[in-house]
């Protein structure tokens, strides 16, 4: 429709005139003779102001061509045989002609749009590694608000291609990988061992905690109840997708998370009064279920 300049009114008048030619005759000249009042019915009772605007519209874009009577009337001269001698209607044999190419347009229009979803996901998987970088300045400057507003409108491939090749100049170097440091836990991948997720009856209303008492019980490394590093990267596993190598420690944990913070919208003022709450190891795992259920939520800053 877009690539013919077409409307839905004019895809509905279109099927309307189609609905009186016979199957059989559709290698035939193809002319409707039907009045507007009769096409007015079979074009889902569009009024005849309307239907009159798309027909010559119809007729402009080269989809049906008009053969006009003396007397505007639409009918058809036989012979004594039955054969057609003069016909004066509208006549569809245009459309029938032109469908190679109209299939070729459609397919070029689905190219089209295949390769602007495309150039969307880069551009959206650069701005995200841009948000992880070291580039506050960058990432709040005007230009990297358009790219992110291209997202959501209309976009042509070269503005795309042009977007993601700025947005990938200001990456460069930027770009931090998460670097181990620090001791590391070492983990054991054996058949034998088996994680498992132990789900209680009883729930625990932790936000009636005070503050206090809530990291005291949540955060400490040495508690029994606490999260343990390997339970978190099971849990956590689409967050650990981002990474290009497995954390080892929590200082890797707490990295990735703040990586991954301003992707789901979270502030550094947030980040900073959530760590004052619930601590550095809190933090993260907050972080981490938010991006878990990233999908299934609309503002993960309100959690």
């Amino acid at each position: 429709m877009a690539a013919l300049g077409l409307r839905d009114r004019d895809i509905a008048v279109l099927r309307g005139l189609l609905t009186f030619i016979l199957p059989h005759k559709w290698d035939q000249k193809l002319m409707v003779y039907a009045s507007n009042s009769t096409l007015q019915a079979r074009c889902d009772g569009i009024d005849e102001r309307t239907l009159r605007r798309r027909l010559a519209h119809l007729c402009a874009v080269g989809l049906i061509t008009r053969q006009q009577s003396p007397n505007r009337k639409r009918y058809v001269v036989r012979g004594v045989n039955g054969e057609p001698i003069l016909s004066y209607g509208f006549d569809l044999s245009p459309l029938r002609d032109n469908l190679k190419r109209i299939e070729a347009i459609a397919e070029e229009h689905r190219t089209n749009l295949l390769q602007i979803n495309v150039l969307k996901a880069l551009l959206r998987d650069r701005l995200y590694k841009l948000c992880g970088a070291v580039f506050r300045p960058e990432t709040e400057d005007a230009g990297i608000a358009r790219f992110h507003r291209m997202l959501r409108q209309k976009a042509n491939i070269p503005t795309l291609e042009s977007a993601i090749k700025a947005v990938e100049n200001l990456l460069g170097t930027g770009e931090q990988p998460i670097v181990i440091i620090g001791d590391t836990v070492i983990l054991t991948d054996s058949h034998g061992q088996n994680v498992r997720d132990i789900q209680s009856s009883e729930k625990e209303y932790i936000e009636e905690l005070p503050i206090q008492a809530n990291r005291q019980t949540t955060i400490g490394a040495d508690q029994e109840n606490d999260v343990t590093l390997i339970e978190c990267l099971d849990a956590a596993k689409s967050a650990i997708d981002f990474c290009e190598q497995r954390p080892q420690c929590w200082s890797d944990v707490a990295r990735l998370a703040d990586q991954l913070a301003p992707a789901i919208g979270i502030q550094p003022t947030q980040m900073h009064r959530t760590r004052e709450a619930l601590g550095e190891r809190g933090a993260s795992l907050a972080i981490l279920g938010l991006v878990e259920a990233f999908a299934r939520i609309k503002e993960p800053n309100r959690y």
